[in-house]
């Protein structure tokens, strides 16, 4: 099992003055090199039998109950609570109102709350990295709209390798 994000919140996300100071002096050129794609192929090629589960990052937050029955083959009763359970724990408060709000909706109620919403949910997460966090380190908007475009173009070649799942 894989979580892949864009190469800048990967980079936000660590938080460490050192690899900041590094990030600062990389041209920008170079780090959208970056490949997931590129990582699972070299994974796939020195271990061509096994099965690679492809989870990025918006997904692990409210799939966490069919990844943990995955992972430890149990089965959860009350699955849907639990599958939101680490999704309402990493939000604001306004993820969380809005978490609830899907929740508690009576056509929502006991079955997989939409994609399309739960993203929506996601942007509300924990930390979230701001523009200002990511221009202190030299990436602007407009390449971090490329690195987006890059993840993107990556999830597409994912899905292309054999035995390779991406969670939606």
């Amino acid at each position: 099992m894989i979580e892949i994000m864009p190469i800048h919140e990967l980079l936000l996300s660590f938080e460490n003055e050192q690899l900041n100071k590094a990030i600062k002096a990389t041209d920008w050129a170079d780090l959208y090199e970056f490949s997931w794609s590129e990582l699972v192929k070299n994974i796939r090629q020195r271990m061509p039998s096994i099965s690679i589960e492809i989870l990025p990052r918006t997904v692990v937050p409210y799939r966490l109950a069919p990844i943990l029955e995955l992972v430890s083959g149990l089965s959860f009763p009350d699955r849907l609570n639990n599958e939101y359970h680490l999704a309402f724990h990493m939000a604001d408060p306004i993820g969380r109102k809005l978490l609830k709000g899907l929740l508690h909706r009576a056509d929502y109620r006991g079955k997989h709350l939409p994609d399309a919403e739960l993203r929506v949910v996601t942007q509300h997460f924990s930390p979230h990295h701001s523009s200002a966090e990511a221009n202190a380190l030299g990436l602007d908007s407009q390449t971090i709209e490329l690195f987006d475009l890059s993840y993107q173009s990556d999830l597409e070649k994912l899905r292309g390798l054999e035995r390779v799942r991406i969670w939606n």
